[in-house]
């Protein structure tokens, strides 16, 4: 395909994705962890508990133009996802060619987590943009070799490591790349790729001043990571991240880029554009699974891989050269240029068929993601553990209604959850947007831990907020530091095609608070 006409397809699709994800911004419920970093952008700062600033300063700039809505907070994601698909394009143009790049840009677009997760306000969206914009850059700095391309690269590692730490893996990806393509070599003995490195890490600056203010709460945070699976026999979890990335990608777009990996493996010799996807890919690949025998790996923790990953699973899928003819037919006469013609269009319509087969299935899974109520009109009913995370964004409504009812007999008050999650929620969804306290009684540490002074507290009533099945332990500590908890009520949400409650709240009103010490009772870091 030619690459003007693989041109006009790529943008009528990034234009056709970014209207869609603007109707999801606009229209679904917000996510737990969306309201957090939307918590952040309220008071900027140099860093936070859980990541860099990044995502906080992203957020603000949307709710700027749309307030502090929904789409408002999702506003930069949906601009940064076209933008990686765009960049995504251009690069496997260079290392491939124009068809190759318009289905890599179709993978990226039909994964669930790729394509969902382009609408949502979370802290890998921007890291993955600016993954995808290095990779752009370093293709520059190698294939029109040109430095300045260098000092890009480090740039955008740089504001990339701002949004999340592990925008670092791309280094090791970056050296391999220099260090196995003999032509490549010779920009080690430059001082250009150390430069980009040192401009990257001073991205760390603002979050070292930071935890030097704030007792190192983000290392804590970071060592806790990998340390939350404790006791856990040797690849227990490892089916979890193969599991995982089968949700993340689809299981054949999944299973599709480790054979094309294999696969470019064996082409390495042939092809440089096989070399950077290996090379890009296999050290951050490398990292996730030896965190996976160990620890349990967030499926989304290993998206910027699939970037380079893709490339060669779309070069692979694409049309091949006619196979040669085996026997005793002579291909110069008809009958050769027949069976040639034959085998081309057999294998041509094996690989559209596997193609779209792979896409199909991984656009159904985004779609019953998107839309889990589609299937109610069938008669198919989801169980609340199946339908755990896809409830999340739904009933907030219901619950806040009910707080509020507690809020208004409460007095003076304060309104205070025992995690991150409830806190953000309430923090959001409330119609005054209050300034939600966090109690940490069993639970772990996060950035309400740094907002909230218990000392200006006591005395006063609080309406405190559970969710069912997580409030035993901070319940019963609860009780020691109030003079009185009464329940207000338990608030059940259920939902078309789901089977039984799929949100349950507990509410609670608590009288004169007596203070008490907020790492007494943190859970870990």
């Amino acid at each position: 395909m030619k690459t003007d006409q693989a041109l006009r397809p790529a943008l009528l699709l990034i234009f056709l994705a970014t209207l869609f994800r603007l109707y999801l911004a606009a229209t679904q419920g917000m996510f737990q962890d969306e309201c957090y970093y939307w918590t952040w952008s309220r008071r900027l700062d140099l860093s936070y508990v859980d990541q860099g600033p990044g995502i906080a300063y992203f957020i603000r700039w949307g709710c700027l133009i749309f307030g502090d809505t929904p789409l408002g907070v999702r506003f930069s994601s949906v601009l940064l996802a076209a933008g990686t698909g765009w960049l995504v394009y251009l690069t496997a143009r260079r290392w491939f060619d124009a068809k190759t790049a318009l289905w890599t840009l179709i993978f990226l677009n039909a994964a669930p987590l790729l394509f969902a997760g382009g609408f949502l306000a979370t802290y890998d969206i921007p890291q993955v943009f600016f993954w995808a914009a290095a990779l752009y850059a370093l293709t520059r700095a190698l294939l029109d070799n040109n430095y300045k391309y260098w000092y890009a690269v480090g740039v955008l590692t740089g504001l990339g490591i701002l949004c999340k730490v592990t925008m670092l893996a791309i280094a090791p990806g970056v050296l391999l790349l220099l260090a196995w393509h003999p032509p490549y070599r010779k920009f080690l003995k430059t001082p250009h790729p150390y430069l980009a490195f040192g401009i990257a890490l001073l991205a760390f600056v603002p979050m070292a001043i930071w935890n030097q203010s704030h007792d190192g709460l983000q290392l804590k945070h970071a060592q806790g990571l990998g340390s939350h699976v404790r006791g856990t026999l040797l690849g227990r979890v490892f089916g979890d991240f193969l599991g995982g990335q089968a949700l993340a990608l689809g299981p054949l777009l999944w299973i599709g880029e480790l054979v094309a990996l294999g696969r470019a493996w064996k082409l390495r010799r042939e092809s440089e554009g096989m070399v950077f996807s290996l090379a890009l890919t296999l050290p951050f690949l490398l990292i996730c699974l030896i965190t996976a025998m160990r620890n349990k790996l967030e499926a989304n923790w290993p998206a910027p891989m699939h970037l380079a990953a893709l490339m060669p699973l779309a070069a692979w899928l694409a049309p091949n050269p006619p196979a040669p003819i085996m026997g005793r037919v002579n291909p110069s006469s008809a009958e050769g240029r027949g069976k040639r013609e034959e085998g081309r269009k057999r294998s041509a319509s094996r690989e559209m068929a596997l193609r779209w087969l792979c896409v199909g299935v991984s656009v159904a899974m985004t779609l019953f993601g998107l839309f889990p109520g589609m299937l109610a009109p069938l008669g198919v009913r989801i169980d609340k553990k199946t339908g755990g995370k896809l409830n999340e964004s739904y009933g907030w409504p219901e619950i806040m209604e009910t707080v509020q009812l507690a809020r208004d007999r409460a007095g003076d008050h304060f309104v205070a959850g025992t995690n991150y999650k409830v806190n953000a929620a309430l923090a959001f969804h409330l119609k005054d947007r209050p300034d939600v306290k966090g109690l940490y009684l069993g639970t772990r540490r996060d950035q309400f831990f740094v907002w909230t002074d218990p000392k200006a507290l006591v005395g006063k009533n609080a309406v405190l907020c559970f969710e069912t099945g997580k409030s035993e332990e901070s319940l019963a500590l609860v009780r020691n530091y109030f003079e009185s908890v009464e329940p207000f009520a338990l608030r059940n949400v259920v939902r078309p095609g789901f089977e039984g409650v799929v949100k349950s709240w507990e509410i609670y009103i608590g009288r004169g608070f007596r203070g008490y010490d907020p790492s007494a009772h943190a859970s870990g870091y």
